[in-house]
């Protein structure tokens, strides 16, 4: 039986919330990684994964995230509390805090309602609310818009 296993490590914007099934943490690195269903949350947002890694400064403030999916279940980025259901799925995902952007790589897609974007490396700016999106050798960037008021899937 593995146990639940919950920490709260705070940052510029507030406490993150993170439970996981397994913790570690490596204070001379200033770094804690989880393990296994791992869902953070913090203030609008919720990172799911099945490893994350989290990176602080001197004051305990988280700077940087990495989260990593398995072949089942992708790394997510959910944000809450919008008109619209925005996520953001990769097979990693690397959140810069103080720069409040969120980067996705390895079969990527950002939804919002029911628009899509597919490609393989996606970068969100939270802040200005802006999407970058890169192709790999293979497959390009695909977009996928409904106008808004028609019909939709």
């Amino acid at each position: 039986m593995l146990a639940l296993v919950s920490a709260t490590a705070e940052t510029t914007n507030g406490a993150w919330n993170v439970q996981s099934d397994t913790y570690e943490i490596l204070l001379d690195e200033r770094q804690v990684t989880y393990v296994g269903n791992v869902i953070a949350e913090q203030g609008t947002y919720r990172i799911k994964a099945d490893r994350l890694r989290a990176f602080f400064n001197e004051r305990n403030e988280v700077i940087r995230m990495e989260a990593h999916g398995t072949r089942s279940a992708q790394a997510q980025l959910e944000s809450l509390n919008q008109p619209e259901e925005t996520r953001l799925h990769g097979d990693s995902l690397f959140y810069n805090l103080p720069d409040a952007r969120v980067t996705a790589r390895g079969n990527t897609q950002f939804v919002r309602g029911h628009d899509t974007m597919n490609a393989h490396e996606l970068t969100y700016n939270l802040n200005e609310e802006r999407v970058v999106a890169n192709r790999n050798a293979t497959e390009r960037v695909r977009v996928v818009l409904f106008p808004e008021g028609s019909r939709t899937p």
